[in-house]
């Protein structure tokens, strides 16, 4: 069982058993609004540009890191976040050259000069996710 960090809700998380030391916690989705400030996507260019796999590995990573999240996503709106099967596919304009994540890897090294456009913010988020559900990995690790 997991608590909300909002409003101390108790999750259950299905197909589990529950024990005093599965408590993942709850990361909830950033909205467009964050995701969008050049600040934001600037330090998400860095940070993934920064991480060991190529281009054509990202989206396979971002999968691995959310399909296999012991605890809670939640939206704005406070509902659990599922993503289908294609989402990450699709969020990618279904891509098959990665040059969208190869350019948004080398944009890393500029300060952008302008705020990033509406239609890349579920590509963002599902980065943004992804790295924000491996720190807490990471932390939950070493305690």
């Amino acid at each position: 069982m997991i608590r909300c960090p909002i409003c101390d809700y108790k999750f259950q998380l299905k197909d589990k058993p529950e024990a005093s030391n599965d408590d993942f916690g709850v990361i909830p989705l950033r909205q467009d609004f964050q995701l969008l400030r050049q600040e934001v996507a600037h330090e998400l260019a860095i940070q993934l540009a920064a991480r060991p796999e190529s281009s054509r590995e990202v989206p396979n990573w971002i999968a691995d890191q959310i399909w296999t999240f012991p605890g809670t996503i939640l939206t704005s709106d406070n509902k659990p976040f599922k993503p289908s099967a294609g989402a990450i596919d699709r969020a990618f304009g279904k891509d098959k050259s990665f040059r969208w994540i190869r350019a948004f890897k080398a944009s890393a090294k500029n300060t952008p000069k302008q705020a990033p456009q509406e239609r890349i913010a579920p590509r963002l988020r599902l980065i943004d996710l992804a790295l924000r559900i491996e720190e807490l990995k990471a932390s939950k690790n070493k305690s």
